[in-house]
């Protein structure tokens, strides 16, 4: 039991679900919202607030463009 426990802790330390992130944005938290799907699906909408990093540009833009202080969230389908 010990060892679940502290799998799914570490596990929940690094991970957000869509409910989280809603109650962040309302709460004013600071964050980076990445949305790494396609240009199609970027089209068709979006969170608010979200920027566009294609999952295949993120090793080319990602240094350039994000702050490494600023916590990052990803989302795609």
């Amino acid at each position: 039991m010990t060892d679940a426990i502290s799998y799914f802790s570490a596990k929940l330390a690094h991970e957000t679900d869509a409910s989280d992130v809603y109650a962040a944005q309302k709460d004013g938290e600071a964050f980076v919202l990445i949305d790494v799907r396609s240009d199609a699906a970027w089209k068709q909408g979006r969170i608010a607030g979200a920027i566009h990093l294609r999952r295949q540009e993120i090793a080319e833009r990602a240094a350039g463009e994000l702050d490494p202080a600023v916590p990052v969230v990803v989302y795609c389908w």
